[in-house]
C-alpha cells in the first residue's frame, strides 16, 4: 500500500472524544503547538487541515505530514511521556475537539474500536515516515511529485466517466513543496509539465489524473 502526506477524510469515529471533548475553532497559520511543548492536549481534527513540520538549527522546515478530518494529533508522545515531536500549524481555518491526555488514553484503553484506530493512525505516520526516508534519500524531486500525485490518486481518487481520477482534496504548490523537500517554484514548474503532457488535468481547485499507469511512466 502507497501512503500519501496527506492524512485526510479518514474513515474514524471519535464520537465519545467529541462529546466529551472542548470544541475550537483556528484561523489559518495559527501554531497549536511547539516542537518540544510539553503534551497538555490531544487534538482530534473535525474540518480542516493542520501541518506538523520540523525546524532545521539553520531555520530551514521541513513538513511531516497534513492531518485532515478525523486525524489525530500528539497522540504518539502521550504514552512515552514525551514532549511534542513537531510543530503543528492550521494550514486553513481548522475546527478541531481538545481533551486531555489521561482523557484520552482512559477512552483509548475502555474501547477496543478506538484502540484499533489509534494503531492505524499511527501506523499510516510510521510508514509515512518511512516512504519519506527512501524518497529523499533517492528520488528526484520530479520523481517525488510524480509519486505524490499517483499516492494522491489512488488513496483519495474518484473514477470519473472519462476513465480520468479526481483528487478529492486540494492543496497548493507550497504544501506539495514542503512535504517533498523542495522549493515552491520548482513544483510549479514540474506540475506544468504533467499538465503539459496530458498526464494530469485541473477544473476548478481540483486535479485529475487522466492514467495511474501513464503518471507512473513518467518516474
Amino acid at each position: 500500500m502507497l501512503y500519501t502526506p496527506w492524512l485526510d477524510d479518514l474513515s474514524f469515529d471519535w464520537s465519545i472524544i467529541e462529546n466529551n471533548g472542548t470544541l475550537m475553532e483556528i484561523k489559518k497559520d495559527q501554531i497549536l503547538y511547539h516542537y518540544n511543548d510539553p503534551v497538555e492536549s490531544v487534538f482530534i481534527v473535525k474540518k480542516g487541515r493542520i501541518r506538523l513540520f520540523l525546524v532545521s538549527e539553520t531555520g530551514e522546515e521541513k513538513a511531516i505530514a497534513i492531518i485532515g478530518k478525523n486525524g489525530v494529533l500528539g497522540e504518539g508522545s502521550i504514552f512515552l511521556n514525551e514532549p511534542y515531536a513537531t510543530n503543528a500549524i492550521t494550514a486553513c481555518t481548522t475546527t478541531l475537539i481538545k481533551c486531555s491526555p489521561s482523557f484520552f488514553k482512559e477512552v483509548i484503553k475502555e474501547n477496543t474500536a478506538y484502540s484499533q484506530q489509534l494503531f492505524e493512525m499511527m501506523s499510516m505516520k510510521i510508514h509515512l515516515l518511512s516512504e519519506q526516508s527512501l524518497h529523499l534519500s533517492y528520488d528526484s524531486s520530479f520523481h517525488r511529485v510524480c509519486k505524490t500525485f499517483a499516492n494522491l490518486g489512488l488513496t483519495y481518487g474518484e473514477k470519473q466517466k472519462d476513465e480520468s481520477i479526481k483528487i478529492k482534496i486540494s492543496f497548493t504548490h507550497q504544501e506539495l513543496a514542503n512535504l517533498i523537500g523542495t522549493s515552491r517554484v520548482t513544483v510549479t514548474n514540474h506540475i506544468q509539465l504533467l499538465l503539459s503532457n496530458k498526464v494530469i488535468f485541473k477544473k476548478g481547485k481540483y486535479y485529475y489524473i487522466n492514467s495511474i499507469r501513464d503518471l507512473f511512466n513518467e518516474i
